[in-house]
């Protein structure tokens, strides 16, 4: 499912909530940045975990190469599994990686993502070659730029994008009274949208898994 409001219904939204400003008060690029600015907002993760920004990236393993590129429009990584043997690897932080040798082999059961690359530990062997690491992630998503584009997420997220485009727009024009009613508008929508994503917590097998940070597992 993707959003049902094109780039320029966008446009003349936001332009009609900002007092009906004209063409020349405020350009159509501009708005576009703006808009395309609130549609990069509310598809971080940290936001809401949107279904349409989850992403997988597969990468066979080369013996002797601990280092492997992940792909351009990722945003945060979710986790990475070894799905030719079947196990997950775990997360550390790059000084941890520093501290360990890169020579000899091992089967990787660490990895730590760092400078859009992924570094894994230990350093695959020759029986390692081919194996497959799946890494799963949150993607950036395209920016609009063609007047009839859409947004990949669900219509209800349409209007919110515009209230997060009227609020950067009031910011821009040094509008400071009516960013911020635009600004609680804004949360307030996404706040009410994001509520919604516990309803999947009802199902009775639903479980969390806690998050372990890096010191306890040293």
């Amino acid at each position: 499912m993707a959003g049902s409001i094109t780039l320029t219904q966008m446009r003349d939204e936001v332009r009609y909530n900002m007092d009906n400003r004209e063409a020349t008060d405020i350009p159509d690029t501009y708005l576009t940045r703006y808009i395309n600015w609130a549609y990069l907002h509310v598809c971080s993760p940290s936001v809401y975990r949107h279904q349409a920004m989850q992403a997988t990236q597969t990468i066979p393993l080369v013996a002797g190469t601990f280092t492997y590129a992940v792909s351009a429009n990722h945003d945060m990584i979710y986790g990475v599994a070894n799905i030719t043997d079947g196990y997950r690897l775990k997360p550390r932080d790059v000084r941890w990686f520093r501290e360990r040798p890169r020579t000899g082999g091992g089967r990787p059961g660490i990895y730590v993502h760092y400078n859009n690359n992924l570094l894994v530990h230990s350093t695959p062997s020759t029986s390692d070659t081919g194996k497959s690491l799946v890494v799963d992630y949150w993607a950036i998503p395209t920016p609009l730029s063609a007047d009839a584009s859409v947004t990949v997420l669900t219509p209800i997220w349409d209007e919110i994008i515009i209230l997060g485009a009227v609020w950067r727009g009031w910011r821009s024009l040094n509008r400071p009274d009516h960013a911020e009613i635009a600004k609680q508008d804004y949360g307030s929508m996404i706040n009410e949208v994001t509520a919604v994503a516990k309803i999947e917590g009802e199902d009775w097998d639903h479980q969390a898994q806690p998050e372990i940070q890096h010191y306890q597992e040293r």
